[in-house]
């Protein structure tokens, strides 16, 4: 496995290679966990001078963490992060002041942060 790994990850300064001949030697699990990393990747990237609240930060990592990026093309990721961010700051104020304030994501949040997620997910263009 570890050859294969320094084979998906050659160059990193260029971010995750994942060139066509890698899913034959990479069982499907592995395949969706490195996608899933690189869209993780992606979504960690903070703009210079462009600091997030806590809850802006736990919903980006959350989304990546949960799958909800899985459907996302890696190249869309940063500007799927930007409609998500605008839409939880005007819809999700609630989701955002709970968080913020407790620096905790209780359950009643988890609930309703996935289901913002999905709606974002669903009606991202």
């Amino acid at each position: 496995m570890l050859p294969l790994f320094r084979h998906l990850c050659c160059g990193w300064m260029g971010g995750w290679v994942l060139e066509a001949h890698a899913p034959e030697r990479c069982a499907g699990q592995q395949v969706k966990l490195l996608a899933r990393g690189a869209r993780l990747t992606e979504i960690l990237k903070q703009g210079q001078f462009q600091p997030l609240s806590v809850g802006e930060q736990v919903a980006s990592i959350y989304a990546g963490v949960r799958g909800y990026l899985d459907t996302i093309p890696a190249s869309d990721v940063v500007r799927f992060e930007g409609q998500m961010l605008a839409s939880l700051r005007e819809n999700g104020k609630d989701i955002m002041d709970a968080i913020n304030s407790t620096g905790e994501l209780n359950d009643e949040n988890d609930k309703k942060l996935g289901e913002f997620l999905e709606n974002c997910v669903k009606n991202f263009a």
